[in-house]
């Protein structure tokens, strides 16, 4: 049974650095409210996902890239949510299979290379408490492969690839399972492609993994050596290092290049272009150092060119950008003039009520005299 967010046992152990704003910990964002599943599960995104698809299309071809992936929720994580319908947890997870297989079929048809999310594979050894053993927590974890498994049967497996991360909350970490006691459950998904992190300090020194785990025939991984977990930027030449670490242990036409996770929402979209920027530099440079200059040259001028496209592609969202902020300033111009002038108008009314109070009172005075005069 997974636990509370609160009563994860990374926060349990370090619980005076969780609770201190100033610590450096974060955990991104959290929902008000958490949504109850209280009714049979059925996919209603069809209108959505059908418009991600054509506007990322869109700006694939503007760019001029051929090919790009999208992202989207695996069963196990897609049910780490309230159940009151179903009886028991196993059926709810299914039935979440069965809800996502849409999106995934819909992803794929539309010519993209489907990548399924699911931190729950790895993260949810944290949130068992008291610690599983790790026969037990792997027999827990299949059960929600099996689901994904189900959720993508008779979809291409040279279309789709897996995400595997220990959850992307910048906290100590130290109650992550190793990546040795689950590495043949995630390479039980039925897929291309496999993607983990490598690029963070807690799990760099795993690369050793696959000195001991061989890589199915036919498939692909996609190491992190950059790393959402620090503002820090990798150098090139520790980039082409951490490729070539794998490249030695698998082969250098198996391995690609990719961030640990996410990049958005954890680091500033400014750090997180200049990772991207030093992640191309240093695949140059492992390739320089893997197929010679030839293929460096290559790999440059696609970078190059993937610049160039990013510039395009982004420039539009900056000009938005730029004119959201423009239509902000004027908005915040006229509130500070429409500001300016109440206060204005304030101080002209200050002014007129004390020459009424002042004229009011030397009326009054002169009434006062004149009766005192009079007696």
């Amino acid at each position: 049974m997974l636990t509370s967010f609160a009563d994860r046992r990374d926060r349990v152990k370090f619980a005076a650095a969780y609770g201190d704003p100033d610590s450096g910990i974060t955990t991104g964002p959290r929902a008000a409210l958490w949504p109850v599943c209280v009714d049979k599960l059925t996919y209603t995104g069809n209108a959505a996902i059908k418009s991600d698809i054509a506007n990322f299309k869109a700006g694939l071809q503007v760019a001029g890239v051929e090919e790009g992936f999208m992202t989207s929720i695996a069963p196990g994580s897609a049910s780490r949510i309230a159940n009151r319908h179903y009886k028991t947890d196993e059926e709810f997870l299914f039935a979440c299979a069965d809800a996502m297989r849409e999106e995934y079929k819909a992803i794929v048809d539309g010519g993209l290379v489907l990548q399924l999310d699911d931190p729950s594979i790895a993260e949810n050894w944290d949130m068992v408490n008291p610690e599983p053993s790790v026969k037990d927590y792997r027999k827990f974890s299949m059960v929600r492969v099996e689901a994904l498994n189900h959720a993508i049967r008779g979809l291409p497996e040279d279309r789709i690839r897996f995400h595997l991360c220990w959850g992307s909350w910048h906290g100590p970490h130290t109650t992550d399972v190793p990546m040795r006691d689950i590495v043949d459950v995630m390479l039980a998904v039925k897929c291309r492609a496999y993607s983990f992190e490598a690029g963070n300090v807690r799990h760099e020194h795993e690369w050793k993994v696959w000195q001991d785990v061989k890589l199915p025939d036919g498939k692909l991984i996609l190491p992190g050596v950059v790393s959402h977990a620090t503002n820090v930027v990798e150098h090139p030449e520790l980039v082409a290092e951490r490729i070539t670490r794998f490249t030695d242990l698998v082969g250098k036409e198996r391995v690609i290049a990719s961030t640990d996770c996410g990049l958005g929402g954890r680091v500033h979209p400014q750090i997180a272009w200049a990772k991207l920027e030093s992640l191309a530099k240093g695949a140059a440079l492992a390739t320089r150092q893997l197929w010679g200059s030839a293929a460096a040259r290559e790999g440059t001028s696609t970078m190059a060119k993937s610049k160039k496209a990013s510039a395009r592609v982004t420039s539009a969202t900056r000009e938005e950008a730029a004119e959201a902020d423009a239509a902000k300033n004027k908005t915040r111009r006229t509130a500070i003039k429409t500001a300016a002038a109440r206060q204005t108008a304030g101080k002209q009314f200050d002014k007129t009520r004390a020459r009424t109070i002042q004229a009011h009172m030397k009326a009054r005075g002169r009434r006062q005299q004149a009766k005192r005069d009079s007696r």
